[in-house]
């Protein structure tokens, strides 16, 4: 009786070994699932901070620019070519990564994000091309003038451009 019993005893444990066997391995698989899904979401927390911490910083480094461009402006009645340089790279700086900011930010106006970067390119390149009109030696006198009446034009849309990227610090996180 004793081998009997020992035998469906056995059965048993063996039937129950396979069922937690079977349970262990779902637990892990569940465990990792849940491991994967957690350290996803903190990586892309991550990455969406650092992006908006890049949106932020170079628009300030923008205000900052603009201020000085601006002051220029006021002082000598002409447009710093070096300072629309530094202007320039700031927004080249967002152009090399603006596949992160359209895609990774989360921020519910990186639309608007993208039209003021794309506004300033062009506001700063026409200002850079005019200047580059007045100062080379030899050019048209009348596309002269013309570079030199576009100057007050420029320096409201740059003044534009400032308010644009203030209001917008404004809707960016901290």
């Amino acid at each position: 009786m004793n081998s009997a019993a020992q035998q469906t005893a056995n059965a048993w444990i063996s039937a129950w070994s396979l069922w937690l066997v079977v349970l262990g391995a779902f637990l892990a698989l569940l465990g990792g699932i849940v491991t994967n899904v957690v350290q996803q979401r903190r990586e892309d927390k991550r990455v969406r901070k650092n992006v908006v911490t890049l949106i932020r910083l170079l628009l300030q480094d923008y205000m900052e620019v603009s201020t000085r461009i601006l002051e220029n402006y006021s002082a000598a009645g002409s447009f710093s070519l070096e300072l629309l340089g530094e202007a320039s790279a700031i927004v080249l700086l967002y152009d090399r990564n603006q596949e992160w900011v359209m895609l990774q930010s989360g921020l519910t106006d990186s639309t608007a994000i993208y039209k003021w970067f794309s506004r300033a390119r062009k506001v700063i390149q026409r200002a850079k091309n005019t200047e580059s009109t007045i100062v080379t030696p030899g050019a048209d006198a009348g596309l002269v003038t013309w570079a030199v009446g576009q100057r007050p034009n420029l320096q409201s849309e740059m003044n534009s451009l400032r308010a644009d990227a203030q209001n917008l610090l404004l809707t960016i996180p901290a």
